[in-house]
């Protein structure tokens, strides 16, 4: 349980994962923690742009093809951050991003922050929606640390956040 909210989530995952001078594939919508941590562990950050949704006017999720071009260009990378649902709810492919990452050997940590609520979304979804693996929650899509802010989308003090470990 985090009482400092996701940024100390964050920070913890990333210290977990990468250690001073190391790399790390990051999406470049992650939140400005994410990049007071690299700063603060001299960590050289891999920059993955979300897809732009032209309909929408808005960046959507990581491709996981991106993903996989950036692992075979930068093998040296410790890790990948992402972020999954965004402030705007925009759901990544957790499950193939997550395989992608484990076939290269390194973690794959996902900023939920906006995703608490996804667990017990689950238990609502109709048995004919075809959409229903995007409400997987990050943890058991496989991913390897996943941060959820309790009190964005449950009912929670502020900044009450947790961090999970698979």
């Amino acid at each position: 349980y985090l009482v400092n909210g996701s940024t100390c989530g964050l920070l913890a995952a990333i210290s977990a994962v990468c250690k001073s001078g190391d790399s790390l594939i990051v999406a470049r919508n992650c939140h400005k923690s994410v990049y007071n941590a690299l700063r603060l562990l001299n960590i050289e950050p891999i920059y993955i742009m979300p897809e732009w949704n032209e309909t929408l006017g808005m960046f959507g999720g990581i491709d996981k093809e991106v993903v996989k071009n950036t692992l075979l260009a930068h093998s040296k990378a410790k890790g990948i951050i992402l972020v999954s649902p965004t402030y705007e709810g925009v759901i990544s492919d957790i499950e193939q991003i997550s395989e992608l990452a484990h076939e290269a050997g390194i973690p794959l940590i996902v900023d939920a922050a906006h995703g608490a609520h996804f667990e017990y979304m689950r238990e609502t979804e109709k048995k004919e929606d075809s959409n229903k693996a995007l409400y997987l929650p990050a943890i058991r899509a496989g991913a390897d640390l996943v941060i959820e802010s309790l009190h964005k989308t449950l009912p929670a003090m502020t900044q009450c956040a947790i961090l999970h470990e698979n």
